[in-house]
């Protein structure tokens, strides 16, 4: 979707100004009431859908001038639009094939955000989705496509975006009034309402990171546009925590902390709905003072107040507090000014009312929705960011608490277990192994027999073969498989995901690595996940191995390669001329090798060695 420089997206179908907008509402529950509501007093109200027969009874109980007296959900209000009326159904097809519909304001729960927008869109409907624009990120982007190939606009309802003061204070960080945005402090606390389908960040966040996301927009010069979604976008999630504080099975108090390096800003979200006080306040601090938006101060006009006073850093690295230039002796002794005491409102309405009217005007002008799906994209990107943070710490906080009472595998003579080694219960060990400082042992791992595992290692769900030594700091982790007698070198890794990202969970998605009988994996070497190291190959200390290595084969580099073969013992193998084709020996055993075009048991392998059988004269290499 192109932006002129009029900020008017030049892929929209604008719509006639002289033709009335109608609006069919997916999803009558408590907030699609909200929107009933305004959208029928202003006569632009066509159809409701819901599958629920007793969300749409408590709908049409609460519009005045029902018909009572007419059967089913198709049914006419007293004081409908036009002359057809208010359709109310089960049926979303039914509600977009109403000629009168050309727009959609989509309330049904989070997770059919998606399918409920998609199909809108592609039946040719402006989109109006209630936040978050959808649970996936791959599906907001999906429907921003959608959205742009069909030429419609598709809206994200971050409703206080629209909110008269909140726009006061964005107008005045827009004219530099605080200077240089360093800081953003929300807090959106509350006693209930407690959503069993979805946590306290879920429910609540998408509104303060939306706030920030368009404070950030606002930093940068020129119109609001592609640009500035991008450079305000750029926030990562530093850091993110919730708890359970009543038993209730989600999380009920959760805080995140942002950072878009690109712009220099920080960002602080907490979010409660156990907090005893209803608290609403986003705080933006910046060079020259600090903006703060109160929504639920008992004075309205103090809802936005701009406080003068800022710290300065002297060069002895003393700190002063100063208002307009001038030093003050104390916090708060600043200039303080109610920002809302002299605005005109008088064509102020209350956000949900003026989120419907900018949508209307975006469908009839194709100017740039303030929040499109591009913004609603990056609200749901940082939110499931946030989540991943916050269960790697809720995992990571179980962990920990639950080492002390961890079921442990009783010792046993079969095997020895240092004292400070965690082994634990249902991990099967076999008799003669060692398991030595540090290391531990997952209740999945099943360990062959006569193997020695050095100072802290961890094993995880995987398969060990007998008589295999593994060094200090190695981890073997899910996914791996281990041959007898195999060997890895101290500190060689593993990895078990082809393209991890921390933010994206994939534990599902573990790739095999197998390490056949006999390999010999050297210090420091990585070996990529997804591939084998066939039977007595011999990695070099600090190789990447990125592909299958043959059998026999010695290899070593970034990306390692094969530089040599080697013998059962480890010993470089030396051509020599037999009988008109070449054959290798052990440098050491002198044990012949020759090479074979195909192991027909390995489609794997294009060639393999085989050891010839020893002659009378020869010494054997068992």
């Amino acid at each position: 979707m192109t932006t002129s420089a009029a900020g008017k997206s030049d892929d929209l179908q604008q719509c006639d100004d002289e033709k009335s907008l109608a609006f069919a509402l997916v999803g009558a529950g408590n907030w699609g009431r909200n929107h009933t509501l305004r959208l029928y007093e202003r006569g632009a109200l066509a159809s409701v859908v819901d599958e629920s027969a007793a969300a749409l009874d408590t709908l049409r109980d609460s519009l005045v001038g029902f018909d009572s007296q007419k059967a089913g959900y198709a049914s006419v209000f007293a004081r409908s639009w036009d002359a057809s009326g208010v359709v109310l159904t089960h049926d979303l097809e039914e509600a977009l094939a109403d000629p009168r519909v050309s727009a959609v304001v989509v309330a049904v729960p989070s997770h059919k955000h998606f399918e409920v927008a998609r199909i809108c869109l592609e039946r040719g409907k402006h989109v109006l989705v209630e936040k978050p624009i959808c649970l996936e990120e791959h599906h907001a982007l999906k429907l921003i496509e959608v959205a742009s190939a069909n030429r419609r606009v598709l809206m994200v309802g971050h409703l206080v975006i629209y909110d008269p003061e909140f726009q006061v204070m964005l107008r005045a960080i827009k004219q530099g009034r605080i200077g240089r945005v360093r800081h953003m402090y929300a807090t959106r606390l509350s006693l209930g309402r407690f959503r069993p389908e979805e946590s306290v960040a879920s429910s609540l966040a998408s509104h303060d990171i939306a706030m920030i996301l368009h404070v950030a927009s606002q930093t940068s010069s020129g119109p609001h546009d592609a640009t500035s979604h991008t450079r305000a976008s750029e926030f990562n999630v530093i850091s993110a925590s919730e708890c359970r504080t009543t038993g209730f099975v989600q999380p009920d108090f959760a805080s995140l902390t942002l950072r878009n390096d690109d712009l220099g800003i920080d960002a602080h979200v907490v979010i409660s709905w156990i907090h005893p006080f209803k608290q609403r306040q986003f705080v933006v601090s910046g060079e020259r003072g600090t903006l703060v938006y109160d929504a639920l101060h008992p004075d309205t006009s103090k809802h936005v107040q701009y406080f003068s006073t800022a710290p300065v850093v002297e060069h002895d690295g003393t700190v002063r507090l100063v208002d307009q230039g001038a030093p003050s002796d104390h916090a708060g002794s600043g200039a303080v000014q109610d920002l809302l005491a002299n605005v005109d409102k008088s064509g102020w309405s209350d956000p949900l009312s003026l989120e419907h009217l900018h949508f209307e005007e975006c469908i009839r002008s194709g100017a740039m929705v303030q929040t499109d799906g591009l913004q609603g994209f990056h609200v749901l990107r940082i939110l499931n960011g946030a989540k991943a943070r916050c269960l790697t710490s809720e995992q990571e906080r179980e962990r920990l608490l639950s080492m002390a009472t961890m079921p442990r595998a009783p010792k046993t003579d079969a095997y020895f277990q240092h004292e400070s080694a965690v082994v634990d219960s249902g991990a099967h060990i076999g008799a003669g192994t060692k398991i030595w400082h540090f290391c531990h042992v997952m209740s999945a791992a099943r360990i062959g027999r006569n193997c020695s595992f050095g100072q802290n290692v961890f094993i995880g769900q995987c398969e060990i073969g007998n008589g295999v030594k593994v060094q200090n700091n190695v981890s073997i982790y899910d996914g791996v498989v281990l041959g007898d007698d195999v060997f890895l070198g101290p500190s060689m890794v593993f990895t078990n995901i082809r393209n991890p990202r921390s933010a994206i969970v994939r534990k599902g998605e573990f790739v095999t690595t197998r390490v056949e009988r006999g390999v010999t994996v050297g210090a420091n070497a990585t070996i990529v996940c997804g591939v084998t190291l066939h039977e007595f190959s011999f990695v070099g200390a600090g190789a990447v191995v990125t592909k299958d290595v043959g059998a026999y084969e010695m290899v070593w580099g970034n990306p390692a390669r094969v530089h040599a073969f080697v013998s059962k013992e480890g010993y470089r193998l030396v051509p020599i001329a037999s009988n008109g084709h070449i054959q290798y020996r052990c440098s050491v055993s002198q044990q012949l090798y020759e090479m074979r075009a195909r192991d027909p048991t390995r489609e794997s392998q294009t060639r393999y060695f085989h050891p010839v059988p020893s002659s009378p004269t020869q010494p054997r290499c068992d």
